[in-house]
């Protein structure tokens, strides 16, 4: 995610990150839940993480430890309760829009959203940490945006969003359940709010197949209108004139 929110500000930055961990993804493939916000599908069923240990490296005399966190079938369990996760509603949401059931992604955002507490989504994770992940407020406002569903919370979450920014720049990844911030900021909360003014991605989830709809049905309305208007026509009373003998 933070390839694709830095893409659009820091073309560059994002080119040379890509090319960075091309050989993990390849290796390890996709993560079959984070890249359905890049417009990619994944499984309906939601599998716990398996932390991978891919690399370890040395800068400035410290030492830095790549992860990958994978969650294809058998590298966790299965989340049962997925409805009780604000951001595995909203992922799911996503991928049923990228399948084409409507119904279903609506059913999985309005669960998801009814989580929202005025100041983050308490969902069970939040309950029993006692703290809001913050990253779950830029994917609700991406999912709004990419799927078009009614919001009448997107301004209060877009703002509390915001409101975690710290000195930095970056958003805090966590805060208390007053709203208070708590900790630093990190990549993946900033990266997925910056994600949610990402024209370019969001447009992604817009499907040519919407433009043709539309087509489709302005011409049948169009045919319809013809159709009236002959009818009508057909029905008004002609005035026949007289045949005069020369």
């Amino acid at each position: 995610m933070g390839i694709s929110s830095s893409k659009t500000f820091f073309p560059q930055i994002a080119n040379n990150i890509s090319k960075s961990i091309m050989p993990y993804l390849v290796e390890y493939g996709y993560s079959n839940l984070f890249e359905v916000v890049l417009g990619i599908k994944i499984t309906d069923t939601i599998y716990g993480k398996s932390n991978l240990k891919v690399a370890t490296y040395t800068f400035d005399d410290a030492n830095y430890t790549v992860w990958v966190d994978r969650h294809r079938p058998g590298d966790g369990e299965i989340f049962y309760d997925a409805e009780e996760y604000a951001d595995l509603a909203f992922y799911l949401s996503l991928n049923y829009y990228l399948k084409g059931n409507r119904t279903a992604s609506e059913h999985w955002f309005r669960i998801g959203e009814k989580m929202w507490n005025d100041y983050g989504f308490l969902d069970k994770a939040a309950k029993e940490s006692g703290r809001y992940q913050n990253y779950k407020l830029g994917l609700y406002l991406f999912t709004v945006k990419a799927i078009g569903f009614n919001s009448t919370i997107y301004y209060s979450v877009e703002n509390i969003a915001w409101s975690y920014q710290k000195e930095n720049g970056g958003i805090a990844a966590q805060s208390y359940l007053n709203g208070t911030i708590y900790g630093t900021a990190n990549i993946e909360t900033t990266s997925i709010l910056l994600l949610a003014y990402n024209e370019e991605l969001i447009e992604k989830f817009h499907s040519p197949i919407s433009l043709y709809l539309i087509i489709f049905l302005a011409s049948v309305i169009l045919v319809i209108g013809i159709i009236l208007v002959f009818i009508m026509i057909r029905r008004l009373p002609h005035n026949n004139p007289k045949f005069i003998r020369r």
